[in-house]
């Protein structure tokens, strides 16, 4: 899953130049990621769930979460905003002028809709589960 992270961020990298944009995002995903740290450190209360720490976190699943851009644990709901999304970011038709760029964004929305594939079943399992 470490390749296809490093291919997903190696193709954003030739089909989007760097913008400041892209800069606000980072930073607000640093932001997220230490809200998430200091959330998992702190103890959790009455019966709720705390936030996931990092031995119950799945790596598999994790790289998922990563590839789609959501927080790891995020609903069907985000993680299907997030893939449409991209979709509509990274799409080869948007970079039908380019043919190298066209090939890199089909690898890319084919990866995204794998993504998004595994963690809808995976979603659709566990909802079956909670209603046994």
């Amino acid at each position: 899953m470490e390749l296809v992270s490093r291919m997903i961020r190696l193709i954003r990298a030739q089909i989007r130049p760097a913008s400041s944009g892209w800069i606000r995002a980072d930073r607000a995903s640093q932001r997220h990621r230490r809200r998430q740290q200091t959330r998992a450190d702190a103890p959790s209360d009455g019966g709720r769930q705390g936030a996931t720490t990092a031995q119950s976190v799945d790596p598999e699943l994790a790289e998922l979460y990563a590839n789609m851009e959501v927080p790891y644990g995020s609903n069907l709901a985000t993680v299907r905003k997030a893939w449409i999304r991209l979709l509509r970011k990274y799409h080869p038709d948007l970079h039908s002028k380019d043919l190298e760029k066209r090939k890199l964004a089909d690898e890319l929305t084919q990866r995204l809709n794998g993504a998004y594939e595994r963690l809808r079943k995976r979603s659709e399992s566990e909802t079956h589960r909670q209603e046994k």
